[in-house]
C-alpha cells in the first residue's frame, strides 16, 4: 500500500466546520487551553500520554486541531504544535497517518499566516518531519511556489515571502536526510511477521552473511528491558539453527547446533546501543573454520562492533522455521515492532571491503547487484569493484524486498541462475500486521520537476530585502550558505544530478548569479561548505566528481570576482586553506585518464593573472580601472600582503610535486616580471628561485628558452635594494645550474657577467648587493662575518673586476662627471666586448664607474672611515682577504685577472686622508698574500713580483711611497724584497731598455692602449696618445722586466730610499720615466691569461624592452684572443739570453 493513495480531502468535511463552530461559540470566540487535552484523547483512543500512549487512530482529529489553531491564542498554537511535533517524532505510523490526509499543504497554509517566530518554528518542525518521510511532486510544487518573491506595490519592489529562510531550513532537513524508500512496517501486533518458506539445507562452508537495515518504533507502554522482539529465527523442527532477538536495547546471536554443548543455545551479545527510531545497517557474518574456532562478527552501519566464537550448525534436516520479526512461540514480548528493508542472506562470509561497500549503497538498494549503474549513490571505484565483480550477486540464497510485493505476498528475489535452498516454492507471506510502504523521496520528486536547475532561481533573489520584525526589511546574509547546503546535499546524493549540473554547466551558472548580488552573502559558512564538497568530491572516484571539481575550482573558488569584495576574514580563510587541502587534492590520474591534475585544471597562469588584476600593491601599468576590478572595497595593504603569500604558495606547491616546471607556466611568471612595477615583483622573485633550486634540470632549459636573463636584467634598474639582491640571486642559480659548455657560451660569447656589470652600476652599490655578488662568485654564501667560513673558491673572476670597478667608482668623485667629449664613450659602454674591457690603462681601470656616479649623485663624495661606504668597503676587502689566504687557486685565479696591481695602487695612490687606515692596511694584505703567493706556488712568479714592483715605481714617482713600501719589506713579505734584490742587474742597462722599448714596441698593442686611454686622459694627454707609439719586441718586454726589478734592488742595497728618484739630477727623473714607459708596456703587452674566446654570436628573440640591449652583446662576430702571462714566462728566459748576446756585442 503507498502512503500516497489515500484520499486526500480539498477542504475541512462540514461536519468539522460544524464542531468548530460549536467549540468557538462555547468558548466566546477563543477556544482555552483546557479543550487541548479532550481533543488530543480523541486523537490516540484513549488517555493521551507522551511516554505510553501516543500512536495515533484517528488521524482526521489532526485536521480538526489545525482548524482549531487558526481561532486560538498565541500561547495555545505553540502549544498545540508542540504535541503535534512530539507525536510524530514518537513513531513513523504516525507520520504516515498525517501523510495520507496531507499535513503538508495544511502546513504551509498556517506558516504563511501566522508571524509569531515560535509557532513558526514548531510548523516547520512539523513540515520537516513530514516532508522528510514522504513528499510527492504536487507537494514539492507547493512547497516551492511558497518560496516565491511577493511583490510590494508601494514600495514597486519585491520582497521574500515571510518565513522563507526557514522553508529553506526545512529543504537543507529533507535533502540531507538519509532514509530508505521502501521498507515492511510491522506494527507490532502478535501475528505481525513475515513467513519463509522450508529451506532444504542451509549454507554450510565457508559460511554465510545475513544483511539489512532496521528501525526499532515499539509500541507504546512495551518495556524493552522485558520484551525481546526477534530480528529473525532460522531454525530446524528440533530447533537447531540460529536466531537474532534485542534485548535492552542490544542485539543478542544465537545458534544451537546438536554438536556444540549438548545441543543447548550458545549466544553472543553485541556490544553495540541501538537507539529507537533510528535507521542501522546490521550485517551478520558466520565464518566456518576447520582449524580454529567457528566465530560470528557483527557489523553495525558498515562498521565492526564486535565478534565472537559461535558454533557451525550442521544438520541434514530441513530449515522448517523460519521467520521475519518474530520466533513460532508469536508471544507479544517476541514481536518485532518497526521497520525493515530489503533482506539478504549470502552464502559467502563478506569481508569488511565488502560491508563497507553495501554501507555505502544506502538503505533504499534492493537490487541484484548486477548492474553498476543501478544505484544513483556516488561510490568509490575500489568499493565499486567489490560490489559488482559477480561474487555477491551468486551468493544470494534469498532476498525479500518489499518492493516485490502483491498484497500479502512477497516474491524471492534472487538471480534465477542462482542454485534453490528451498523446498518448493520460495515465496514468503506477510502475515496480518506488515505490510510494504512505498514513499517518494524529495530527490525523485526533484526530478520530477526539473531536477537541480529548479534551485538556481532560489540564488538570483538574495538581494531582495526580508521582513523582519525588529529590523523591518533587509536582506538574510544567512540564506546563501542555506542555499549552497542544499545544493551540495542534492549532489552528493545523486549522480544524476550531477551529470544534469555538468551539462548544463551548473557552477558557472552558480557563479554568475552570485557575481551579481552582493559579495556580502559570501560569508565564512559559505566558503567551508564549498571546500567540505571540494573534499568530498576528491575522495570518490566516480565518473563525474572528477569534472565537478574542476567545476568548482574555476569558477567559484578560484574565481576572485566572486571574493575579491568580500570581507577580509573570508578571503584569508579562502586562499590558506586552498594552499592547505590542494596538495591533498592532487590525485594521479587511472588507466582511464581520469584524475585531478590541479596543475592543469587550475594552471599557474590563471593564478598569476590573479595576483596581477587583484592583489597587487601597485596599480600595474597594463591594466587600468576599465580592465581590472570592478570598483569596490579591496584588502589593506597588510592584508594583500598575506593573501599573496598563500597564493604564491599554492603555485610553489604546484609545480615542486610535478616533475618539473612547464614552459608557460615559467612564461606567465617571466612576463609578469617584465611588466610589473617594483612593489609587485620581490615576491615573485622569491618564488622564481624556490622553483630553481626544487627543480634545476628543467628550469634551467625552459628559463634559457625563454630568454629569461633578459628579465632578470630589467630587475636590476630597480631602486628596491631587495629587488635587485634577489635578482642577482636568480643568475647566480641559472649559472650554478647551467651545463659546462652552455656555460661557457654564456660567460665567453655573449659576456653576461660584463653585461651584469654594466647594470648592477646603474643602482647604488650597497651591503645587500655586496653580499649577492660574492655568493655570485663564489657560488657559496657568506658564513657569518668571515668570508673563509664556506671556503669559498672564486668561479667567476669578472664578479671581482665588478666589485673592484664599483669600489673605486664610489669613493672618487673628481671622476663623477663626464666630459661632454666623452658621450659617445659611454654609450659604447652600455655594450661592451669581453676584449676591450680587458685592455683598459690603469686610468681607465673603473670604466663602468662614471655611470653609477651619473646616476646616484649620493653616492660620489668621498666618505670619511665609518660611513656606509667606508664600512662596505672594509667588508669587501676583509673577505678579499680571507679567501685568498684560505685557499690557493684563488690567489692563482686572482693574479690571472689583467690590471689587478692598478686596483690595489689606486687605493694606494689615493689622495691623503682618502681612506681610514683600516683600508689601507686591508689592501696591502691583498698586495702582500699576492706576491706571497706568486714567489712561493707559482711558476716563474718573481717576474709577477717584479713586474708589481717596477708598475709601483713608475706610478710613485712624484709620491710618498716610502711609508708604505717600506712596511711591505718589513712585513711578512721582507723575503719578497730579498728575492728581487738578489737578482743581477745594473742601473746602467735601464736607459738600454728604454731606447729597445722605443724602437721594438708593438704598434697594435700601443694603439689599442692610446684608443681606450683616449677616453680618460686630459686634453693635453689627448694629443700625445694620439701619436704613435715605439714598439718592443717580446723578448725585451721580459728583459725589460728583470732590468727593472734590478735597478729597484740596487736602489735598496745601496741604502737610498725609493722615494729618492724622484728627487736629485736630471738622471733620477730619466730612469723613472724610463722604469713608467717600461711598466706601461709591460702592463700592455703580458697580461695574464684571459678568458676571452673567439666565436659566433647569434640573435635572440626579444622578450622585453631590455632584452634587446641584452642581445645586442651576442651580436659581436669576433672576440680578439687575449695572450696568457703563463706563455710569456715560460719564454722569458730564452729572451734574457738573447738580450745579454746583443749587449756583449755592443
Amino acid at each position: 500500500m503507498q502512503a500516497d493513495g489515500g484520499e486526500i480531502p480539498g477542504r475541512t468535511p462540514a461536519v468539522f466546520q460544524s464542531l468548530i463552530s460549536l467549540l468557538v461559540d462555547i468558548e466566546d470566540g477563543q477556544p482555552e487551553s483546557s479543550i487541548l487535552k479532550p481533543m488530543l484523547n480523541l486523537l490516540v483512543g484513549g488517555q493521551f500520554d507522551a511516554e505510553k500512549n501516543f500512536r495515533i487512530k484517528d488521524a482526521s482529529i489532526v485536521l480538526l486541531l489545525l482548524e482549531l489553531a487558526k481561532y486560538s491564542s498565541a500561547n495555545l498554537k505553540l502549544e498545540i504544535w508542540s504535541q503535534l511535533t512530539v507525536i510524530l517524532q514518537r513513531s513513523l505510523l504516525n507520520v504516515q497517518a498525517c501523510t495520507d490526509k496531507d499535513l503538508l499543504s495544511h502546513c504551509l497554509s498556517h506558516l504563511l499566516l501566522t508571524s509569531d517566530e515560535k509557532v513558526a518554528d514548531k510548523i516547520v518542525e512539523v513540515l520537516g518531519a513530514v516532508v522528510s518521510y514522504n513528499i510527492t511532486v504536487p507537494g514539492l510544487k507547493t512547497l516551492f511556489a511558497a518560496l516565491q518573491s511577493i511583490e510590494l506595490p508601494q514600495k514597486s519592489t519585491h520582497i521574500w515571502p515571510q518565513h522563507a529562510s526557514r522553508l529553506v531550513h526545512a529543504l537543507r532537513y529533507i535533502a540531507g536526510k538519509d532514509s530508505p524508500d521502501v521498507f515492511f512496517s510491522f506494527n507490532g501486533a502478535r501475528e505481525a511477521a513475515v513467513t519463509i518458506p522450508p529451506l532444504a539445507k542451509w549454507p554450510t562452508q565457508p559460511g554465510f552473511t545475513i544483511h539489512t537495515w532496521i528501525r526499532l518504533d515499539p509500541q507504546p507502554g512495551v518495556n524493552m528491558a522485558i520484551a525481546k522482539p526477534f530480528l529473525y529465527w532460522f531454525r530446524t523442527g528440533k530447533g537447531f539453527g540460529y536466531s537474532a532477538h534485542f534485548s535492552a536495547h542490544t542485539l543478542v546471536v544465537t545458534a544451537c547446533s546438536a554438536k556444540a554443548a549438548k545441543g543447548k543455545p550458545q549466544t553472543h551479545q553485541v556490544a553495540f546501543p541501538f537507539q529507537l527510531r533510528q535507521w542501522y545497517m546490521v550485517s551478520i557474518v558466520h565464518t566456518f573454520n576447520r582449524i580454529k574456532a567457528n566465530e560470528v562478527q557483527v557489523f553495525v552501519n558498515g562498521q565492526l562492533a564486535s565478534r565472537a566464537e559461535l558454533p557451525f550448525v550442521t544438520t541434514k534436516e530441513p530449515f522448517d522455521k523460519c521467520y521475519l520479526g518474530t520466533s513460532p512461540a508469536a508471544s507479544a514480548n517476541d514481536v518485532f515492532s518497526g521497520q525493515m528493508t530489503a533482506f539478504y542472506l549470502f552464502q559467502e562470509p563478506l569481508s569488511a571491503g565488502h560491508i563497507s561497500a553495501l554501507y555505502t549503497l544506502g538503505s533504499s538498494y534492493k537490487g541484484q547487484f548486477k548492474f553498476p549503474g543501478e544505484s544513483e549513490r556516488v561510490i568509490l571505484n575500489q568499493e565499486r569493484k567489490l560490489l559488482y565483480d559477480g561474487k555477491l550477486s551468486n551468493s544470494i540464497v534469498f532476498m525479500y524486498s518489499p518492493k516485490a510485493c502483491d498484497g500479502q505476498l512477497c516474491l524471492e528475489s534472487s538471480p534465477t541462475d542462482n542454485p534453490s535452498f528451498f523446498v518448493h516454492s520460495p515465496h514468503a507471506t506477510l502475515l496480518e500486521g506488515v505490510r510494504p510502504i512505498v514513499v517518494h523521496k524529495f530527490h525523485s520528486a526533484l526530478f520530477s520537476i526539473g531536477g537541480v536547475e529548479v534551485l538556481f532561481p532560489l540564488f538570483s533573489h538574495l538581494d531582495l530585502p526580508h521582513f523582519h520584525l525588529d529590523l523591518g526589511l533587509s536582506p538574510d546574509y544567512q540564506l546563501c550558505s542555506s542555499l549552497l547546503q542544499l545544493l551540495v546535499d542534492v549532489l552528493e546524493q545523486s549522480t544524476t544530478f550531477q551529470q544534469q549540473m555538468l551539462l548544463g554547466k551548473g557552477f558557472q551558472v552558480l557563479s554568475d548569479l552570485l557575481l551579481a548580488n552582493s559579495p556580502q552573502h559570501l560569508t565564512v559558512e559559505a566558503m567551508d561548505i564549498l571546500l567540505r564538497y571540494c573534499n568530498r568530491l576528491v575522495s570518490c572516484s566516480g565518473q563525474y566528481e572528477r569534472r565537478l571539481l574542476r567545476e568548482v575550482l574555476r569558477h567559484v573558488l578560484f574565481n576572485v570576482h566572486l571574493w575579491i569584495h568580500t570581507d577580509v576574514r573570508v578571503q584569508v580563510k579562502l586562499f590558506s586553506s586552498l594552499a592547505t587541502l590542494l596538495p591533498q587534492w592532487q590525485v594521479d590520474g587511472d588507466e582511464k585518464g581520469r584524475g585531478v591534475d590541479l596543475r592543469r585544471d587550475i594552471g599557474v597562469p590563471l593564478i598569476i593573472d590573479i595576483l596581477q588584476q587583484f592583489y597587487y600593491l601597485e596599480p600595474s601599468p597594463i591594466f587600468n580601472s576599465d580592465t581590472s576590478v570592478a570598483q569596490g572595497p579591496r584588502p589593506n595593504r597588510h592584508a594583500i600582503m598575506e593573501l599573496r603569500s598563500y597564493i604564491l604558495m599554492i603555485v610553489n606547491q604546484l609545480v615542486t610535486r610535478g616533475k618539473g616546471i612547464r614552459e608557460d607556466e615559467l612564461n606567465s611568471i617571466l612576463t609578469y616580471l617584465s611588466v610589473e612595477p617594483e612593489l609587485n615583483v620581490l615576491d615573485i622573485e622569491l618564488l622564481l628561485e624556490d622553483l630553481f633550486k626544487s627543480h634545476p634540470d628543467s628550469f634551467v632549459p625552459v628559463f634559457e628558452r625563454l630568454k629569461g636573463v633578459s628579465v632578470i636584467f630589467r630587475l636590476l634598474h630597480f631602486p628596491n635594494e631587495k629587488v635587485r639582491v634577489s635578482a642577482i640571486h636568480i643568475l647566480g642559480l641559472f649559472l650554478h645550474y647551467l651545463p659546462p659548455k652552455r656555460l661557457l657560451h654564456f660567460t665567453e660569447v655573449q659576456c653576461i657577467l660584463i653585461f651584469l656589470a654594466h647594470h648592477v652600476a646603474t643602482q647604488p652599490f650597497t651591503h645587500a648587493v655586496y653580499r649577492a655578488l660574492f655568493e655570485l662568485m663564489t657560488g657559496s654564501k657568506r658564513g657569518g662575518q668571515s668570508a673563509s667560513t664556506n671556503r669559498p673558491v672564486i668561479v667567476f673572476p669578472d664578479i671581482m673586476v665588478l666589485l673592484f670597478q664599483m669600489l673605486l667608482g664610489i669613493f672618487h668623485s673628481e671622476e663623477a662627471d663626464l666630459p661632454e667629449t666623452q658621450e659617445e664613450e659611454v654609450e659604447a659602454q652600455s655594450s661592451p666586448s669581453r676584449d676591450q674591457s680587458h685592455h683598459l690603462s690603469l686610468e681607465s681601470a673603473v670604466p663602468l664607474a662614471p655611470l653609477s656616479v651619473a646616476r646616484s649623485s649620493s653616492m660620489v663624495s668621498t666618505k670619511p672611515a665609518g660611513t656606509p661606504q667606508a664600512s662596505l668597503l672594509v667588508e669587501v676587502l676583509s673577505d678579499i682577504v680571507a679567501i685568498l689566504q684560505d685557499r690557493q687557486d684563488n690567489c692563482h685565479i686572482f693574479i690571472e685577472i689583467p690590471r689587478w696591481q692598478g686596483w690595489l695602487l689606486k687605493f694606494l695612490l689615493a689622495e691623503e686622508d682618502t681612506y681610514s687606515p683600516e683600508v689601507m692596511e686591508l689592501v696591502l694584505k691583498v698586495l702582500r698574500t699576492l706576491l706571497q703567493h706568486c714567489v712561493h706556488h707559482e711558476k716563474d712568479g718573481w717576474q709577477v713580483f717584479a713586474a708589481t714592483m717596477a708598475l709601483t715605481h713608475s706610478e710613485a714617482v712624484g709620491t710618498d711611497m716610502f711609508g708604505w713600501m717600506a712596511g711591505l719589506a718589513a712585513g711578512p713579505t721582507h723575503d719578497f724584497c730579498h728575492v728581487a734584490a738578489s737578482t743581477p742587474a745594473h742601473a746602467s742597462m735601464v736607459e738600454d731598455r728604454r731606447v729597445s722599448a722605443e724602437s721594438h714596441e708593438d704598434s697594435e698593442v700601443a694603439a689599442a692602449n692610446t684608443g681606450l686611454e683616449v677616453g680618460n686622459a686630459s686634453p693635453d694627454e689627448k694629443v700625445t696618445s694620439e701619436s704613435p707609439a715605439p714598439t718592443s719586441t717580446q723578448e725585451d718586454v721580459a728583459d725589460d722586466t728583470l732590468n727593472a726589478d734590478d735597478t729597484l734592488s740596487g736602489k735598496e742595497d745601496a741604502g737610498a730610499p725609493l722615494g729618492a728618484a724622484d728627487t736629485g739630477s736630471n738622471a733620477s727623473a730619466d730612469v723613472a720615466q724610463n722604469l713608467k714607459s717600461a711598466m706601461g708596456s709591460l702592463c700592455s703587452d703580458t697580461e695574464p691569461m684571459s678568458n676571452g674566446s673567439t666565436a659566433a654570436r647569434t640573435g635572440q628573440e626579444q622578450h622585453s624592452d631590455f632584452s634587446s640591449e641584452y642581445d645586442m652583446m651576442s651580436d659581436v662576430n669576433d672576440c680578439d684572443a687575449h695572450q696568457s702571462t703563463s706563455d710569456v714566462s715560460k719564454n722569458a728566459p730564452d729572451h734574457a739570453d738573447d738580450v745579454e748576446e746583443e749587449k756583449e756585442e755592443e
